[in-house]
This record gives C-alpha cells, structure tokens and sequence, in this order.
C-alpha cells in the first residue's frame, strides 16, 4: 500500500490539473455518467455516503450535491489535500481503503469507489470493508478497468500505416499481477506513473458474493463511435471500463 500511495502522491499535481481542466474525457463523458446512473433510486437527502478513494473530490462533490452527506477518503495525503482545498462541507480524511478504522458498522448508505478498486493491493480486504461500513440495504457503487481489456496484459492496439486502429490484442488474462502504468501526453502537466493491479471479473464477483452483496447492475459504458478524440475512439470498439451496483443484503 504504501508503494501506491507514494505513486499517487508524486501524480497529484498533474492528476488535479487534468481534472479540474476537464482534460479526462474518458471520465467526464463515459465512466462519471455511468456511474451516477448506477445511484440507487431514493431520495439522497439526508443519507450517508462514503466515496472510497476519493482522490481530489471528484464524486464526493457531485454526491454533496445530490443532497448526500458526504465524507471522502484516500491514501494519498496530496489528492486530500486538494480535495478539501475545493470542498465545503465534505470531510475529508486520509486512510486505507481496506482498514477504515475511524467508521464503525453501518455508518453510510451508498459507498461509491470510481476507478480505485484496481488501484489496491488488497482488493478483497477493501471490499470487506466496503461492506462492514454499509447498512442493510445500502450500496456499493464502483468502476475498475475492464479486465478483459488490459493494455497491462500484453494488450493494446495493433494499428495500420496511416495509425489508425485495427484490432485489440490481450494475453495472460489469468495471471494476476501488479504493473506500473506509464501516464503521458500532451493533456498531462508532466508524465507520471501508478500502479495497477489486474484482476479477473470472477475475482472480483466472487469476492463481492463472498461479502454478502448482490450484484444487481453491471455496465460496460461505451464513448460515442462518432468521436474523433483517441482516447474515445477506442473506447466506443472495446469495453475500457466495467462499473457494477451492488447492495448489501445482511
């Protein structure tokens, strides 16, 4: 964990600048929407809701204003601080999203982790966790990657002579590993690297069922094939992201 958070720590800067610029549009325009159509249909006023791996606020901000009480956590002091720097009313602290100490049993409604539960080493420990800070009834909310398309895994695209796409290439989906995934591009304030953390969909269901959750929704969002920018280009021909609503039962 600690190697992680030292990853997130040195990428804060950037990562902030390409959120606040709205530069992410794979996040912007495929996964943030799939994400909130996943909240569960109740009225948010009042209700507890913790975002798990909040990095600079994100989700905890569009959740607050929903109506939800929010509070956030990450392990990266620098994404926290950021987060705070942008957020009234939400409580912010640092912490391991699969030992959240500081939250006793029940406390929130609705969890929500975007794109962080492939960012941790201890998957089942965060979804353990997840779990015990849920009431009856309450959900979980999150997006991983899709781990059947993981340019990790000897993946990515082979292209023809003018660069454009023509087939996506993926190997060794059964092994599950760690690497560090190089962030560059033009978009970025200066290039940086995490860690990743490849899974299969059976790992992570069955870690859920073995939890007690319910899957009840899965999506696997598209962009929109009309796109011209890259990165969504590619995503309206493969399943980039996989986003799941499940709700704790007992």
């Amino acid at each position: 964990m600690q190697e992680a958070r030292a990853y997130w720590g040195r990428a804060a800067v950037a990562w902030n600048d390409y959120i606040d610029a709205q530069k992410d549009r794979c996040k912007f325009e495929v996964i943030a929407p799939a994400m909130m159509s996943l909240l569960p249909d109740w009225a948010p006023a009042g209700r507890g809701a913790l975002d798990l791996g909040c990095g600079e606020g994100f989700y905890a901000r569009r959740l607050a204003a929903l109506g939800y009480r929010v509070t956030g956590v990450d392990h990266s002091a620098e994404m926290v601080d950021f987060a705070r720097r942008k957020s009234d009313g939400i409580a912010y602290d640092v912490a391991d999203a699969a030992a959240l100490r500081t939250f006793e049993e029940a406390s929130f409604d609705l969890v929500l982790g975007g794109m962080m539960l492939d960012d941790v080493p201890d998957y089942q420990g965060t979804i353990a966790e997840a779990h015990r800070v849920l009431a009856p009834g309450g959900y979980f909310v999150f997006s991983i990657g899709h781990p059947c398309f993981e340019v990790t895994k000897c993946g990515g695209w082979d292209r023809d002579r003018t660069g454009g796409l023509r087939h996506f290439r993926m190997d060794r989906y059964f092994e599950q590993d760690a690497a560090v995934v190089k962030w560059s591009g033009q978009r970025l304030a200066y290039p940086f690297e995490t860690i990743h953390y490849h899974r299969t969909v059976s790992a992570y269901f069955n870690a859920l069922s073995g939890q007690g959750f319910v899957v009840e929704q899965m999506l696997e969002p598209a962009a929109p094939e009309s796109d011209s920018d890259i990165d969504l280009n590619s995503a309206h021909r493969v399943a980039h992201f996989l986003a799941m609503r499940c709700r704790k039962e007992r």
